[in-house]
């Protein structure tokens, strides 16, 4: 077999076919027997013309420059000085010196080693670019020790140990083909040459500002890391890089290694981009054009500038957040991937931000984080649930629903609204509400949820501006408060909370209220259209506030009513309690045709419970009730009108007979109610009938 001259290189193909015993002999010149050396070091061709390695002695108290700190073995004995352009050796466990001033052709270090009082200038030989090589699991720490500043001059980092160093200014350019290089200052890789990153992890022991340090521009041949947490580096330390980047026409991952925010603020191109890790921050802040997408596999893609993902590519979420800024609230919804699984998680950071396209994926899912307002107006139906844990998301979606399906969590500080006071917003699937937060329902018409809600949070209905918005719950909702803002609110679920907030609204309903009531505004049992009866189920007494109503809907021979079903009594004496300044409005409303010279019995108020209605005294004066009523074409006879009342119901009797008005209304002052007992009022003679209409 012939291998030929000088320049042959050996690859496993070579060999195929050989076998042992058989041997053959390759004639190669000293200058390739020292670059194959080299090369075991993890050196390049750039630094074959080294001279044989030297070994550092590893004394605490020996310096680079000693004359005889260095040895031609290893382990000794160290009795020379470094010759100019050798390769740079430590191999001393745990070895520590003092810097000096030495030029190399390379430096290898196969143990730990720490420079404890740096002083000189390392310098390459010729000013070219060396081989800088650490074995796996070591660290070589150069701390404080100044690097040349020739313009000519760069470092090649290899193998998987930490390199730590301050650096120079030399402007050949740094190239990171594997490993950890701790940046000690912002000049730790050089300063106007170019950054070539091919794999491994740059980190830094506190911030940096690499600010136009790499005229050259930033070349990305391979995937690595930002930020460390362990040995020399900070958990939070941030990097700034300012010049172009170049991704080498691939897809490039970078994997955040720390807390810190990882900024590049020059133009990305050239490629596509993978964002992984877990707390770290990718900021881009540049006018990028890269094509390739962005896939978010963990961490945070923070949106810096107005153009930092460009305009075209997918943007696919594994696990990664996608940060929003004051200087980009761009929907990019449009790119959003609807391949399956998609992880949506936005983070609005004190901005408003709306996504209008239509979020699709199969097990999908949305989380809404950080201040502010996220707006969703698609027709999302995404299926593995959202999660608000900060900030508000709002529905504004005209159709379907704009959270998909699944299982919305509002937890933290998180905010849920349904709408905007307008007539469109909706969602579907069960609530679950956390700390104290808020779901509110802000439509201007009829809206129902039949979902359920639960935990300790604020269901607040508002009904909008105008205050014309219903709200109807037809599911079970557990909660700490239900607040009517404005609006209606009619329960056809069952609600249980610690109280109903209702100031001037109207709160109805055929379902049940597992709390106490005051009724300190309008109470319509039923539905505003059916008869129903509306149920309280409380261990608490609710209480009456004079001057506001209970408005009874009456169909016929039925009508609607407020049945109590717990030990609580129905106070009618407590906060402001009835008088005749200060009455309870009882409002009858007939929904349907009634017969004349037929009498009707109406309870109002059950108490089905243990409870009882707690009167003022034994009786109340005349003057503490005001009856009114909606009959059509109807009066009620005055002789078959009354008001009764006993520890356990209210009960409505009445009489219609036509009268010629389109309306009539009644208007009763109603007598005293004593406790086990009946007291009637009579009314004044009605007009003289006429046909019903």
């Amino acid at each position: 077999m012939r291998l030929g001259k000088i320049g042959f290189a050996p690859t496993a193909e070579s060999f195929v076919g050989l076998s042992y015993p058989r041997v053959f002999v390759v004639r190669i010149s000293p200058r390739l027997l020292a670059a194959i050396v080299l090369a075991t070091l993890g050196l390049t061709a750039e630094s074959a013309k080294a001279q044989a390695p030297l070994y550092f002695s590893g004394d605490s108290a020996a310096s680079l420059s000693d004359l005889t700190s260095w040895s031609i073995t290893p382990g000794g004995p160290y009795d020379t000085s470094f010759a100019s352009g050798s390769l740079a050796t430590f191999s001393v466990v745990d070895g520590f010196g003092i810097g000096g001033s030495i030029t190399v052709g390379g430096i290898s270090a196969t143990e730990n080693f720490t420079l404890s009082s740096p002083t000189g200038t390392i310098s390459n030989d010729a000013d070219g670019v060396v081989t800088i090589h650490v074995a796996v699991s070591k660290t070589l720490d150069f701390s404080t020790q100044t690097f040349t500043s020739a313009a000519t001059a760069g470092y090649i980092k290899t193998g998987d140990g930490i390199l730590a160093l301050s650096g120079g200014s030399y402007g050949g350019g740094f190239t990171l083909s594997a490993g950890t290089v701790v940046l000690l200052a912002d000049n730790a890789l050089g300063s106007g040459g170019s950054l070539i990153i091919n794999g491994g992890i740059i980190a830094s022991n506190e911030h940096r500002d690499l600010t136009d340090k790499f005229g050259g521009g930033i070349v990305i041949g391979g995937n690595f890391q930002l930020g460390d947490i362990t040995g020399l580096a900070s958990s939070n330390a941030n990097l700034t890089f300012s010049n172009n980047v170049d991704l080498g026409g691939s897809t490039r991952t970078i994997t955040l290694g720390n807390s810190g925010i990882m900024t590049f603020s020059g133009v990305i191109s050239n490629g596509g981009l993978v964002v992984a890790g877990t707390d770290g921050i990718l900021k881009l802040s540049g006018n990028n054009n890269y094509t390739g997408g962005t896939t978010l596999l963990g961490g945070t893609l923070s949106l810096g500038s107005g153009g930092a993902l460009g305009t075209t590519g997918t943007l696919s979420f594994s696990g990664g957040t996608l940060q929003y800024s004051a200087a980009n609230t761009t929907d990019y919804s449009s790119r959003f991937s609807n391949a399956p699984n998609q992880q949506y998680n936005i983070d609005t950071n004190e901005q408003s931000v709306t996504l209008a396209s239509n979020l699709t994926s199969l097990n999908g899912s949305l989380a809404k984080l950080g201040d502010g307002i996220l707006t969703l107006s698609g027709a999302n139906t995404y299926n593995a649930g959202t999660t608000i844990s900060a900030g508000t998301l709002i529905a504004v979606n005209a159709s379907g629903s704009a959270t998909g399906s699944g299982t919305i969590i509002v937890s933290n500080s998180g905010t849920l609204q349904i709408g905007t006071g307008g007539t469109v917003g909706s969602v579907s699937g069960n609530i679950s509400v956390e700390n104290g937060n808020d779901v509110k329902f802000s439509r201007s018409d009829p809206f129902t949820y039949s979902g359920t809600i639960i935990g300790d949070g604020l269901i607040t209905q508002d009904g909008g501006a105008l205050g014309t918005g219903t709200l109807t719950l037809t599911g079970t909702v557990s909660a700490s408060t239900v607040r009517i803002a404005s609006g209606s609110l009619f329960i056809n679920g069952t609600v249980t909370a610690v109280g109903i907030e209702n100031n001037g609204n109207i709160l109805g309903g055929s379902g049940q209220i597992n709390a106490p009531l005051t009724i300190n505004s309008i109470i319509r049992p039923g539905n505003g259209s059916v008869v129903g009866t509306l149920t309280v189920n409380s261990e608490v007494n609710s209480v009456v506030v004079g001057g506001n109503t209970l408005a009874i809907d009456v169909n016929g021979s039925t009508g609607s009513q407020l049945k109590f079903i717990g030990a609580g009594n129905l106070d009618l004496t407590g906060l402001s309690g009835l008088s005749a300044s200060n009455k309870l409005n009882i409002n009858l409303n007939a929904l349907g045709m009634l017969t004349p010279e037929t009498q009707y019995v109406i309870k109002i108020v059950d108490m089905s419970g243990t409870g009882t209605i707690q009167y003022n005294g034994e009786s109340f004066d005349a003057s503490h009730f005001n009856v009114t009523g909606n009959f059509g074409n109807f009066a009620v006879d005055e002789s078959g009108f009354a008001l009764s009342g006993t520890g356990t119901d209210l009960t409505v009797t009445f009489t219609v007979v036509p009268v010629p008005e389109s309306s009539a209304v009644l208007g009763i002052a109603v007598g005293a109610l004593a406790v086990g007992g009946l007291v009637r009022r009579r009314l004044r003679k009605p007009s003289e009938t006429t046909t019903a209409a």
